[in-house]
């Protein structure tokens, strides 16, 4: 399953360099249009600060993610920047506000709007109610309210579609998460039935090989079967359950010790429990092999277990009189 989608993640994309390009190339024509009209603006300063908090406002929008957040600080300053905006260009109009200028306030609202997308929904509201407030203080002092509050209904609107926008994107990235998550998965099946299918085969070659020499002796028999065929046979026959039960122990030096045990009187029962089929170190084979040298008697039952357990392979041999367990960890 693919990871849960961050809160304020950003995933706009707004911080890559063309979008960059793209804020900076708008408050270039802010600039410009305000350069134009520049002899109504009764306080330069004013102006100008309304200019720059405006391009500071297109760089902080634009700010690249950090592990994959838009930075708070970034976020702040957009949201802050409208209303500085604002401050400034009312005071450089002083006492009248230019119909043709109004506009200029809407520029770091539109900027601001877009927090949503880029995961600060609450600023990018709390932007637009700033700046109505802001807008109602300063159409109070003109005695034209309808007129600035109507400044804010662009922004408001953007911060709608960014809201809108961004959860398109946070579907459109779970939709992607889980097609990936479902390819890595189809992509496991599918090895994992590789291997099952390479197993099963290693394990036909195996009883092959094991069998096929008995098979042939016997086809070749003319009469009566002898003694010392049908114990190879049996041999053969307990081989070839020892693959198909335990093929993690289908080795030919286990499968040889194993053979001498029963010959000995020893009952030996193999089993795999490990539904991953992982390799056994050799040198783990080799130490039930050295645990089944000794045993004469009794039963003794080597199981490799399931995943997740402290010992690879345990060793349980029971003479009939004691019991012992010997637990195999990996080295």
């Amino acid at each position: 399953m693919s990871a849960a989608i961050a809160p304020n993640a950003d995933l706009s994309g707004l911080g890559s360099r063309g979008a960059r390009a793209v804020f900076l190339s708008v408050w270039l024509f802010v600039v410009a249009y305000a350069t134009v009209g520049w002899g109504q603006i009764e306080h330069p300063i004013g102006g100008l600060a309304t200019l720059i908090v405006l391009g500071v406002s297109a760089l902080t929008i634009s700010a690249p993610v950090v592990e994959a957040v838009f930075p708070a600080r970034a976020a702040l300053a957009t949201a802050c920047a409208p209303v500085l905006a604002i401050i400034a260009f009312t005071w450089s109009v002083a006492d009248a506000l230019p119909a043709g200028r109004l506009w200029l306030l809407q520029v770091g609202g539109l900027f601001a709007s877009l927090l949503p997308v880029r995961g600060r929904v609450v600023l990018g509201i709390a932007s637009v109610g700033a700046q109505a407030v802001a807008l109602a203080v300063v159409g109070a002092l003109h005695g034209d309210i309808p007129r600035t509050l109507a400044q804010v209904v662009i922004p408001a609107a953007g911060v709608g579609v960014a809201i809108f926008w961004r959860a398109m994107l946070r579907r459109s990235v779970y939709l992607h998460d889980q097609a990936e998550a479902l390819t890595r998965l189809n992509q496991i099946e599918l090895e994992a039935r590789r291997q099952a299918a390479t197993l099963a085969l290693t394990r036909l070659r195996a009883i092959e090989a094991m069998t096929d020499h008995i098979l042939t002796e016997i086809i070749d028999l003319e009469g009566e079967i002898s003694q010392e065929t049908r114990t190879l046979a049996a041999r053969q026959g307990w081989a070839v359950r020892d693959v198909l039960r335990a093929p993690g122990l289908a080795t030919t030096a286990v499968s040889d010790a194993v053979a001498q045990a029963r010959d000995r009187g020893v009952q030996v029962r193999l089993l795999d429990d490990d539904p991953l089929a992982r390799p056994v170190p050799d040198v783990l084979l080799d130490r039930v092999i050295d645990l089944l040298a000794p045993v004469t008697s009794g039963t003794v039952t080597v199981r490799i277990t399931p995943p997740g357990r402290t010992s690879v392979i345990t060793v349980v041999i029971d003479d009939g009189e004691t019991s012992s367990r010997v637990d195999l960890p990996e080295t």
